[in-house]
């Protein structure tokens, strides 16, 4: 018996097919990639956590990050909608890669937030175990063209440290409950985090179908784009950030809860 066709992760459609998560178009701004990269599974650096999860691991993986193209999005969102976003976003998303200054409207923050959205949707589906992303929402972002309102925060920041492929994509689902009797088996996360490098740029996002999402972290200074703030966005007054404030910053919103 034949297995039955994948469908696509946003409209459903079949068939399935392969898809970068990020965009091509950012090999144009990076250095060479290595033929291979690491990534890491349920790894925590800055406290020790006694949360229930999947036990931490390190896979090594052909090619450099960038080049991952699972197979779970459809020809018609890949070529339409997914496409449309992408290019969109060449001239602002090129210009924070690179360190360019750049004035970023309401509009463009739309619009950059979105793609990140997109890119964290699908990075994801690299590790089902860590997905915190209701269906509903993969929904909204294709029909509407932005990030839901109500549930997602993003922040972008300028990366200044040494090793920004160490932090090309740290992503990691929590389940919250308001106590153990609430908590799903099998594992099902309703809450993510989402920290990613590229070139200069450092974005932060935070999504969670459980909880009010935060709107900053004591200590760590960001830039937010979501909600659009109504006001334009001066690039060369974005914070800095270096590695071990990366790291810091992926992991703020889960030590916090620790603590709380």
């Amino acid at each position: 018996m034949s297995k039955p066709q994948k469908r696509c992760v946003f409209c459903g459609g079949t068939p399935a097919t392969k898809g970068h998560i990020w965009p091509e178009w950012f090999d144009r701004h990076l250095p060479e990639k290595a033929s291979h990269h690491q990534e890491f599974v349920g790894e925590i650096l800055t406290f020790k956590s006694e949360a229930d999860g999947p036990s931490p691991r390190n896979v090594i993986r052909q090619g450099h990050a960038g080049s991952r193209k699972p197979r779970n999005t459809c020809h018609g969102c890949n070529g339409g909608w997914m496409s449309r976003l992408e290019q969109s976003n060449i001239a602002r998303m090129s210009a924070l890669i690179l360190g360019q200054p750049v004035l970023l409207t309401t509009m463009d923050q739309w619009l950059l937030s979105a793609l990140l959205c997109l890119i964290t949707i699908r990075l994801e589906f690299t590790d089902l175990e860590m997905q915190g992303v209701p269906v509903a929402e993969r929904r909204e972002l294709m029909a509407t063209g932005h990030a839901p309102f109500d549930t997602w925060r993003i922040w972008i920041a300028r990366f200044g440290g040494q090793n920004p492929h160490d932090h090309w994509s740290r992503h990691f689902g929590m389940q919250v409950v308001s106590s153990p009797d609430e908590m799903f088996r099998p594992h099902k996360c309703n809450t993510q985090v989402t920290t990613m490098v590229i070139g200069e740029l450092c974005a932060h996002l935070v999504s969670s179908s459980a909880m009010p999402v935060p709107r900053g972290y004591s200590g760590v200074e960001l830039t937010p784009i979501w909600p659009p703030t109504d006001f334009d966005i001066d690039s060369r007054a974005i914070p800095f950030l270096n590695d071990a404030d990366v790291v810091h910053l992926h992991e703020s919103l889960a030590a916090s809860m620790k603590t709380a």
